[in-house]
């Protein structure tokens, strides 16, 4: 069996090597580990790996706090020093750059967290089979975990009384489509906490209302086949139905079906950075695409004229209301997909200076793309969650007119594999 020195990891966390001209990919490796090796699948161009043994680990090893580690899907990275994280993240995003976009600029350095854990102010857990918990790596079985570090100690205290009262429900089978309670959602406010669970068929909520009468409870109806956790029809049960999170001298008020970033530490720090970069003139106007809330532009409301928020989520829209309201912001909400109503605002004369954009992981489509450049707006502000894709994008809007003025990853998602970007672009003077 071949000893290889394991050279990189994929955006999967696949730890990557080279044998004999091709390139072998090894999963639960990493940079710098050498490793014995038996190949289990054979490709053209690549082959698959399975780590027999780790002959010489690391120096960026470490023994991981958490007990579920490497079997739960979620920390993929969580046996690497924290710094190591920061810097293999800025790293890929470099080269995600360069490979996909053909784009050569300096990218900042990753900024991270003092304290890398109890970061999310929202989990979801799947519910089946009378477990609740996290998918184990690649799969659907549920990994009942006792204590998760991603988020605090309230929000596992309440996992763990979810979890007692199971036996008293029916609960759902992926396979079958049968059962009542389907998942688990916390979102943690700053002095608040919302519970939502997801159900097919009826239940009887009380005995929930009962051991969860500290929090504010929600009701999700979820129809739907599949896997996906939350279905679209939510009831508030007890409480306001919302959290509270704030962002500089801003106030949020969020809903269970509402976008907000999970990490509040590194949004704030976000507001900071677009304070301190963006530059906007008098009476500017701001197109806030895939906006959620508004949580972005309201970041630079009063400094500008008018800020036109487009979400197709009917629940982000109604919290965003609401937030700008009480933060004193005007925003006109718009409800459907950026792809159409930025076109019908053009249309009627409206005319952006700076457009945000913050798409989900595929990325903004062709049309959007072509469409924000035929604008012409004085800058762009692009918030990414995807390396490859803003790659893409970028690489149209670089051939398009613009210049990328900053590139700053910001590590929301400590111990994952995933990194978020922001990226200020101003347009070239002809």
């Amino acid at each position: 069996m071949p000893k290889l020195k394991i050279t990189d990891l994929t955006s999967t966390g696949e730890g990557v090597a080279h044998h004999e001209g091709k390139t072998v990919f090894v999963d639960g490796v990493f940079p710098e580990d050498t490793v014995e090796v038996r190949i289990v699948k054979q490709k053209k161009n690549y082959d698959i790996g399975e780590c027999q043994r780790i002959i010489t680990p690391s120096k960026h090893r470490i023994t991981p706090p958490c007990p579920y580690v490497p079997i739960c899907g979620g920390c993929a990275m969580m046996e690497m020093e924290y710094a190591f994280q920061l810097q293999w993240k800025q790293k890929h995003l470099r080269d995600a750059l360069e490979r996909i976009g053909g784009i050569r600029t300096e990218v900042e350095s990753t900024i991270g967290m003092e304290y890398p854990y109890a970061y999310r102010n929202k989990m979801s857990f799947p519910v089946q089979n009378g477990k609740v918990g996290i998918y184990k790596k690649r799969s659907h079985d549920i990994l009942e975990v006792e204590n998760c570090l991603l988020q605090d100690d309230q929000m596992n205290d309440v996992l763990r009384r979810f979890r007692s009262l199971l036996k008293e429900y029916d609960t759902y089978d992926e396979t079958t489509h049968k059962g009542g309670l389907r998942s688990l959602l916390l979102r943690r406010g700053e002095e608040d906490l919302l519970l939502a669970f997801a159900r097919k068929d009826e239940i009887d909520p009380q005995r929930m209302q009962d051991e969860f009468s500290d929090v504010t409870l929600v009701e999700n109806v979820h129809h739907r086949k599949g896997n996906t956790l939350m279905g679209s029809e939510d009831r508030v049960l007890q409480g306001d139905g919302k959290v509270t999170l704030s962002v500089g001298d801003l106030t949020f008020y969020v809903s269970a079906s509402s976008f907000f970033q999970i990490n509040l530490e590194q949004l704030n720090k976000v507001s900071d950075w677009m304070q301190e970069h963006i530059k906007l003139k008098k009476d500017a106007v701001i197109f806030d695409l895939y906006g959620g809330m508004g949580v972005l532009g309201s970041i630079l409301g009063k400094k500008a004229k008018d800020i036109y928020c487009i979400e197709v989520s009917s629940s982000s829209i109604e919290d965003g209301k609401v937030s700008a309201e009480a933060n004193g912001i005007k925003i006109h909400f718009i409800e459907g997909r950026s792809e159409i109503e930025m076109d019908s605002l053009i249309k009627q004369g409206i005319h952006p200076d700076l457009i945000i954009v913050d798409p989900p992981r595929k990325g903004l489509d062709e049309k959007l793309r072509k469409s924000i450049l035929n604008v012409s707006a004085d800058q762009i502000f692009y918030m990414s969650c995807k390396p490859s894709t803003l790659a893409r994008d970028l690489k149209d809007f670089v051939a398009g007119g613009y210049k990328i003025v900053h590139v700053q990853p910001i590590d929301f998602f400590p111990h994952t594999m995933h990194v978020e970007t922001v990226v200020l672009m101003s347009r070239v003077e002809k």
